[in-house]
């Protein structure tokens, strides 16, 4: 083989070298740049109009294999159930995480205008980034791309909320004379005689020892985004003296959301009354929609 050949097969080896370089070089570069974005937990978050919240943050990480100079999150908001949630949330669909950092948050701006009647029920989705090696999650799911939200409507929006059949149990046990409603009976809870923000249903007291009576009217009401149980419900039955029921006052009774249960935190024998020598023994009946 004469010098001329082997100088053409060394040029077209180096060529072949050098073409292979310029395609690896980049691929690795970008490789270094590689990573995903995620939000930091699985949980859900759950507000409710009358908590009075602005702004829903959600946070995010990010995790790449060198330090990118900023990147865009595009999300998607998917309804599960209730009120479209672009008519209770604001939010531009997209969210930047800045230069230099690996944690964000995806900010929702609640509209406090919208009257709901039910809960508005959306899942947050992230959907893409503006870098092509830079993924949501990772494709074994390992790493959560879905936050839920649930926003919960005011009670002074819901007048037909917590109406109907519900099943009462006592979560709390027994008081000091047995049990002081029986469990898994069905009472009937319906608009009070103070209009439509008051409740009421009827239940047998201390059924072991009444049998059957007396039956006591229990009431409550919605104010200011709060549960309200009527004080000194008389039971008619005690040692020397009446036994009256009524709220606890310590134990004040965040929004729930939706109407499928509620729990209503009580006194028994309240301010020591009935003469048996025990007061203001706590109990929580839970009505659970039948």
């Amino acid at each position: 083989m004469n010098m001329k050949k082997i100088y053409i097969i060394l040029i077209a080896a180096c060529t072949v070298f050098v073409s292979c370089k310029d395609d690896e070089g980049p691929s690795f570069y970008r490789d270094l740049e590689a990573g995903w974005v995620q939000f930091t937990s699985a949980s859900s978050t759950e507000i409710g109009l009358d908590d009075n919240v602005a702004q829903i943050e959600i946070p995010l990480f990010l995790q790449t294999t060198t330090n990118i100079d900023g990147i865009d999150i595009s999300y998607d908001l998917v309804s599960v159930s209730g009120t479209s949630p672009n008519s209770v949330v604001n939010g531009s669909n997209v969210v930047n995480i800045a230069p230099g950092t690996l944690e964000g948050s995806l900010v929702l701006t609640v509209n406090n205008s919208a009257v709901l009647s039910e809960p508005a029920v959306f899942d947050v989705i992230l959907s893409g980034t503006s870098r092509n090696n830079v993924r949501v999650g990772l494709s074994d799911g390992s790493k959560p791309i879905t936050h839920r939200v649930s926003i919960c409507p005011s009670l002074d929006a819901s007048t037909g909320a917590f109406i109907g059949d519900y099943i009462l149990t006592v979560p709390t046990g027994a008081g000091p004379f047995g049990d002081q409603f029986e469990d898994g009976i069905t009472v009937t809870v319906s608009e009070g005689a103070g209009g439509a923000f008051t409740r009421t249903f009827q239940a047998d007291y201390l059924p072991a020892i009444g049998a059957g009576f007396p039956v006591v009217d229990i009431n409550f009401s919605f104010v200011g985004g709060q549960i309200i149980i009527e004080d000194g419900v008389g039971t008619g039955l005690g040692c020397s003296s009446q036994i009256f029921l009524g709220g606890n006052s310590g134990n004040i009774l965040s929004t729930p959301c939706g109407d499928a249960s509620i729990s209503l935190n009580m006194l028994d024998f309240q301010g020591g009354s009935g003469g048996c020598g025990v007061g203001d023994v706590a109990m929580t009946i839970l009505l659970t929609k039948v």
